[in-house]
């Protein structure tokens, strides 16, 4: 069956502009992946990630192990734990961001210095993870290993399924009225004197 003029060269036309920003984004990908100081660890941290990584084995979790340093000092530990605990979110770059917020408190830890603050992962962060560093302000990540293309592609695809097939329900208000009780949301209604800092959804 032949395709109406117009709608031919709008499908021509979506294939092209698909095409295109799928080359820009690789492009983009493999410049930003790679950015950045290429130096070797020091050889306490790579001692600590292996010992971090071998704890994951122990559950049969997926060895990857993570560190969060601040001005050199290592102020949180993670390895993947999402078999032990049954935790979807259990990946160790989010479990050493939860380990220095519990040791230091939301606050303290917005207020850390961000040139200082580095991610150290045995593997590069999946979209899950770029997630939480991007809400909790984690600036600059160093990876041992890196995804392959086609990985990042199929990851890629994943988010773009989401993103077409979501949809909004109702009651749309029902969040605005739950973001009124908290203290620290602007035309708040007092209810608490609790007061939670953190990252800003």
């Amino acid at each position: 069956m032949r395709l109406p003029n117009r709608k031919l060269s709008f499908v021509l036309g979506m294939a092209l502009s698909i095409g295109l920003v799928a080359a820009a984004y690789g492009a983009l990908l493999g410049w930003a992946r790679f950015t950045g100081p290429q130096g070797g660890l020091p050889q306490e941290q790579v001692q600590a990630l292996t010992e971090l990584g071998q704890q994951a084995l122990l559950t049969k979790d997926i060895p990857v192990a993570a560190l969060l340093v601040y001005k050199g000092e290592v102020i949180g530990r993670g390895f993947n734990t999402v078999k032990r605990d049954g935790d979807a979110g259990g990946h160790a770059e989010i479990n050493a961001i939860g380990q220095a917020l519990a040791r230091l408190g939301a606050e303290d830890f917005a207020a850390l210095d961000r040139k200082e603050l580095e991610l150290i992962t045995t593997f590069e962060p999946c979209p899950m993870c770029q997630g939480a560093l991007a809400m909790w302000d984690v600036q600059k990540v160093r990876f041992l290993r890196a995804k392959t293309i086609s990985r990042q592609w199929q990851l890629e695809l994943h988010r773009l399924r989401h993103l077409r097939s979501r949809t909004q329900a109702s009651p749309t208000e029902l969040q605005e009225q739950l973001f009124l009780k908290h203290p620290d949301y602007p035309g708040h209604v007092a209810t608490s004197s609790t007061s939670t800092g953190g990252a800003s959804r």
